[in-house]
C-alpha cells in the first residue's frame, strides 16, 4: 500500500468508518490474508463473512466493526463491544473479574507491509479515545490476545494495558479457543 507514510501514522490521521455490507468481498480478502489468518480464524468465503458480520451490521447484534482507513486508504479492521452486551465473553472474562461495563475490541492490520511500522500502536490510541467516549460509563476495557502474537500484545502495552491473565478462557467458539493473554486498561481520568 503505497499510500500511507510513517508521517500520517504519527499524525493519527485515521477514519473508523462503520463495516457495511458492501465491505464484505474486501472484508473476506483481508481474513483470508496469511498474516490476518495466524490470529483470525474466520472463514473468508462469502456466506461466512454475511453469518459472521451481518448480524452486526443490520444492528442485531450489539458488537461495532470498523473498517480503519489512514489518509483515505483502507488499511485495518476494528471492533468493539461492552460486555453486558455479550454474555458469553464477559462470562470467560470472570477469570480477571471483568465489570459488566468494561468493553473489548479486536482488531487486524489488513497489509502486511504495514505490520511493525506503528500503526497498529496509533490506531488503538485513536480507537481508545473514541471508545471512552462511546461508552461512557466503562471503567475499563479488557483485551485478550494470543501470546504468540507480539505486534498485537505490544501495540496494547504501548497504549497502557497491563497483563492481568494468561491461560484458557472457556468460550465455545472454537475461534477463541487458546491460550490467551488478558490485558486490562483503567479508564483515564477525565
Amino acid at each position: 500500500m503505497d499510500g500511507i507514510e510513517g508521517d500520517a501514522v504519527a499524525a493519527n490521521r485515521f477514519d473508523f468508518r462503520p463495516l457495511a455490507r458492501d465491505d464484505f468481498p474486501m472484508l473476506g480478502d483481508w481474513l483470508g490474508r496469511a498474516h490476518v489468518r495466524a490470529w483470525w480464524h474466520h472463514d473468508p468465503s462469502p456466506a461466512s463473512i454475511d453469518e459472521d458480520f451481518g448480524p452486526g451490521v443490520d444492528g442485531d447484534e450489539a458488537v461495532e466493526c470498523f473498517i480503519v482507513s489512514i489518509d483515505g486508504e483502507e488499511c485495518a479492521f476494528v471492533q468493539s463491544c461492552q460486555l453486558h452486551d455479550e454474555d458469553e465473553w464477559w462470562s470467560a472474562l470472570q477469570v480477571v473479574d471483568a465489570p459488566r461495563d468494561a468493553f473489548t475490541m479486536d482488531y487486524f492490520i489488513a497489509e502486511p507491509s504495514l505490520v511493525g511500522q506503528g500503526l497498529g500502536t496509533a490506531m488503538i490510541g485513536e480507537f481508545l479515545e473514541d471508545r471512552w467516549r462511546r461508552y461512557p460509563d466503562a471503567t475499563c476495557s479488557i483485551v485478550d490476545v494470543d501470546p504468540a502474537n507480539p505486534p498485537s500484545w505490544r501495540a496494547l502495552e504501548k497504549n497502557g494495558y497491563r497483563t492481568v491473565w494468561e491461560g484458557e478462557l472457556d468460550v465455545s467458539d472454537l475461534r477463541d479457543q487458546g491460550t490467551s493473554r488478558v490485558y486490562r486498561l483503567e479508564r483515564p481520568p477525565d
